[in-house]
């Protein structure tokens, strides 16, 4: 068998989607909504969610299982921050930008938290920190740079 795995193939790689199944009726017929989704990931089902929290009708399309793709491999790490180093953040798009940036993903930490417990959702959510290692002298003033900034923030 040759060319890219199909959706199947590749949900029976991933531990925890190996015996999941979702069972929604086919789309067979004209439907009205305010909103349409094309995409069951995580920006689909959370726009979705969101719509339907502030009363719109949405009809949210997937081919195949959703949260089966990339969304569903993801490992459900809520980190603060960027891939960057807060203080490499500041030196690219400056102090008052990357404090924005933190904070925003800080809020949208704690939102993720009150839908879960809004949504009654079990997915085994666990509040064990982060721990950010310098592998390399630049890595530890880069580090050591960026907490003094956060501190200072």
């Amino acid at each position: 068998m040759t060319g890219k795995p199909t959706g199947k193939s590749e949900r029976q790689r991933v531990y925890w989607l190996r015996d999941t199944q979702q069972e929604y009726p086919q789309l067979e017929e004209k439907l009205t909504a305010d909103v349409v989704i094309v995409g069951g990931g995580i920006t689909g089902t959370a726009a979705a969610w969101w719509m339907r929290k502030m009363g719109a009708s949405v009809v949210l399309l997937e081919e195949e299982l959703i949260a089966g793709g990339a969304s569903g491999r993801n490992g459900g790490f809520l980190l603060a921050g960027t891939v960057e180093h807060y203080a490499r953040a500041v030196a690219l798009i400056g102090q008052e930008k990357a404090q924005r940036l933190w904070q925003f993903t800080v809020d949208n930490i704690e939102l993720l938290k009150d839908f879960i417990f809004d949504a009654n959702i079990d997915c085994q959510l666990e509040q064990n920190g982060s721990l950010h290692a310098a592998l390399t002298d630049v890595e530890t003033r880069e580090l050591s740079d960026s907490a003094r900034l956060l501190r200072a923030a």
